[in-house]
């Protein structure tokens, strides 16, 4: 990738995706965030099992490893010649949710690529250099499974954040790095400090500020809020696969995105950025909405190489 490439969808927002956002309202998603973070904090939250349909359509195997399971899925009746590997949100304390499968679905049926998803350890039971330690003894797994096939790694909310920070890491210790990173809806400055979330903030159906950094303490551990491994945006951006950011105006590290966009803009380094306005956190996981269609398409692209 030599070249920037943004897009901006041009589309009003569909009827669905303006019913989600006035269900969170309604809902009260937004005013319980502050309880369910705690809750989440003080107890580890289990994974949402695989759906029926994903096991009949899917080679998927499920092991342990240190404790935790990792699933690895692969299209049925052939061998993949691409490999994601896919880092979930949840701000760190919460664990894999349904609509995350369905994206994984979706990706999986648009790009025939085999899949390893990691049940990465959470806080408060961990913080984010036990997450790293986890990773580092996870990689000859998942370099197997890879068996030298292209990858891509892929997160969202934390999970792109995360797989920021890791890819920051695996070039800082020599490791082989991924073919491309997908970012979807990243948290990439933890601290949630950037004065643009407030205004955000008015509009985001979803996430409060609050809660969020109660996730963000809890994560950090002894590492500071500025430190590449839990905030990405501020490490060094040099020598990295090309990257590719999603993201939706509705939604409070929509700041963290832009600050990235203009991070690599001034330091010359060719990206993607697609922007989805009005829409929320990590909208392309509510696979039936026509937004969620568009953006899926435009991440198998990239995953089958069409924009490298």
């Amino acid at each position: 990738m030599n070249t920037s490439y943004e897009y901006t969808h041009a589309e009003p927002p569909s009827f669905l995706s303006k019913l989600c956002v006035l269900g969170f309202r309604l809902s009260g998603i937004k005013r319980q965030s502050a309880d369910k973070a705690r809750e989440a904090i003080d107890k580890d939250s289990l994974p949402a099992p695989i759906p029926a349909r994903m096991l009949a359509k899917f080679d998927v195997v499920q092991r342990e490893f240190e404790g935790r399971p990792v699933w690895t899925l692969s299209p049925k009746g052939g061998r993949s010649d691409k490999v994601v590997l896919y880092l979930h949100g949840g701000a760190y304390i919460a664990n894999i949710i349904r609509p995350h499968w369905s994206l994984i679905e979706c990706l999986i049926d648009q790009t025939q690529a085999s899949v390893m998803v990691p049940d990465y350890p959470l806080a408060s039971a961990a913080t984010c250099l036990d997450v790293f330690t986890y990773l580092d003894r996870l990689m000859p797994d998942f370099h197997r499974f890879r068996a030298n096939r292209p990858w891509t790694i892929m997160g969202d909310s934390a999970g792109g954040g995360l797989s920021y920070a890791w890819s920051q890491w695996l070039r800082n210790h020599g490791q082989p790095q991924a073919n491309r990173i997908i970012l979807l809806s990243p948290w990439l400055d933890i601290s949630t400090t950037n004065p643009k979330q407030l205004e955000i903030d008015r509009h985001d159906p979803m996430l409060p500020l609050m809660p969020v950094r109660m996730a963000a303490k809890a994560y950090v551990g002894d590492v500071p809020y500025d430190d590449y491994r839990v905030s990405p945006l501020f490490g060094d951006l040099q020598n990295l696969p090309p990257v590719s950011v999603f993201t939706g105006t509705y939604d409070i590290v929509n700041a963290d995105a832009h600050e990235l966009k203009d991070r690599l803009k001034s330091e010359h380094i060719p990206y993607n950025f697609y922007e989805y306005p009005k829409m929320f956190h990590v909208f392309m996981a509510l696979t039936f909405l026509k937004e969620a269609k568009v953006a899926i398409g435009q991440i198998s692209d990239l995953i089958r190489g069409a924009r490298d």
